[in-house]
């Protein structure tokens, strides 16, 4: 993903701990963000519309 300069990424762990987010929410990011990368509030709010809008497979 592409990084702008002057947004700060963040941790998994520090999306998961912020209270900005409901447990629902927390749970999706848990199995959708890797451990190793860090994120920006753009890309996590991308990567949470790309899987909600995502069609059910049968």
């Amino acid at each position: 993903m592409t990084k702008l300069k002057n947004e700060e990424g963040y941790t998994k762990e520090q999306f998961l701990g912020s209270g900005q987010f409901t447990l629902l929410q927390k749970d999706v990011l848990a199995g959708l963000l890797s451990d190793d990368e860090r994120y920006t509030w753009s890309e996590i709010e991308q990567i949470q519309q790309e899987f909600y809008l995502k069609e059910v497979q049968k």
